[in-house]
């Protein structure tokens, strides 16, 4: 989906890093194993409209790019075995159970002071990949977790080993030909039920719970100051507060924002204004940036960065990167976390992250 309009620009991804680029005064703590930044401009790639159920090819410059690359096309059923015992997973969380609800504590003492309104605390999950087939794992990642902005990379092209295996929900931002610019962030998780009774009573429970009401208008207000430095005045509109949209695992609140881009603006410096996205910092940015420096244990890498396109139309779609697997040079990594405001539980905050965690590692499990 995060590449149906796409045409013709540069794919890739932001990594969380990147924001010492584009937060004035900001110097990272840590320094991550990826390249902050990984774009590219391919010169011949394929498009499929799942809807219509056709395939668009595209050549940049050397039109017998289009007959190698149709050439090479291989049409067929793409099924995900099933598999009925998943193995056990050795890997680690750079912090324990009792390290993680202890940063949370923290983080509760600065908002009781007053310092931020809330702050979203990450942790990563290491292990090692040798042996797994990213691509395949992708595909029991889809069947497991289908995501609306889900997507796929691997790059080679520095000899390198970096594939993004992205499940994500959420989207991070679009700028359509018309310069309106769109954000969904979310905030707010709850595990589905296979009972429909039960299952529409944790979403509205979700829906009426306030710390999360409060999660989402916190980063609300967040994003629209964002937005307002590069839209238009008084264009920056919040079409749906906190809807509940359902995926195959999880009940999720999300919120919609929108603006009209002003003239003369890129897409870059849109992405520019808003990096990294206030879904996974806290507010204000710059206090919660520092805070999760000192306080997370390592660096996120791509992780909470932002994954898509940017077209040459001055267009744009990329997601978060969230429910996403890292395999690089054959080390596998999975980050996850969340808000932490001033009521928060910090047992539940630990086993929150589990969740968002849950549907990749049984896909991990399966893979083994």
């Amino acid at each position: 989906p995060i590449l149906m309009s796409w045409n013709r620009g540069w794919g890739g991804y932001l990594g969380y890093e990147a924001k010492q680029a584009t937060v004035p005064g900001h110097q990272n703590r840590w320094e991550a194993t990826t390249p902050d930044a990984y774009w590219i401009q391919p010169q011949t790639f394929l498009r499929y409209d799942h809807r219509e159920r056709s395939t668009t090819l595209f050549s940049y410059h050397d039109p017998a790019l289009l007959d190698t690359l149709e050439a090479a096309l291989v049409f067929e059923s793409s099924t995900v075995s099933g598999v009925p015992e998943r193995a056990d997973i050795a890997g680690q969380w750079r912090l324990s159970a009792a390290e993680y609800e202890d940063r949370v504590g923290r983080i509760q003492e600065l908002l009781h002071a007053g310092t931020a309104a809330g702050i979203c605390l990450t942790d990563t999950f290491s292990m090692d990949a040798r042996g797994l087939d990213g691509l395949e794992l992708y595909g029991r990642l889809r069947a497991n977790n289908p995501a609306p902005y889900a997507g796929y990379l691997r790059f080679n092209t520095f000899d390198d080993s970096l594939e993004v295996l992205s499940a994500s929900p959420e989207k991070y931002l679009s700028i359509d030909a018309a310069g309106t610019v769109e954000s969904k962030p979310i905030k707010g998780t709850v595990a589905r039920s296979s009972d429909p009774k039960q299952d529409a009573e944790v979403a509205a429970s979700m829906a009426a719970d306030t710390k999360i009401q409060s999660e989402n208008l916190m980063i609300t207000d967040l994003l629209r100051d964002d937005l307002a430095t590069v839209t238009v005045q008084t264009t920056v509109q919040v079409p749906k507060l906190m809807a509940v949209e359902s995926f195959a695992t999880v009940h999720q609140l999300v919120t919609t924002v929108t603006g009209q881009l002003l003239p003369g603006t890129s897409a870059v410096d849109a992405l520019k204004a808003v990096f990294p996205g206030g879904s996974m910092t806290g507010a204000p940015k710059n206090i919660s940036l520092e805070t999760l420096d000192a306080l997370e244990a390592g660096p996120r890498g791509i992780y909470s960065g932002a994954m898509g396109w940017l077209g040459h139309r001055n267009t744009a779609e990329l997601n978060v990167v969230i429910r996403t697997i890292i395999i690089d040079n054959e080390q596998l990594s999975i980050g996850a976390g969340g808000a932490v405001v001033v009521d928060s539980d910090p047992v539940a905050e630990e086993q929150e992250k589990h969740l968002k965690a849950q549907a990749l590692m049984h896909s991990i499990a399966e893979q083994l």
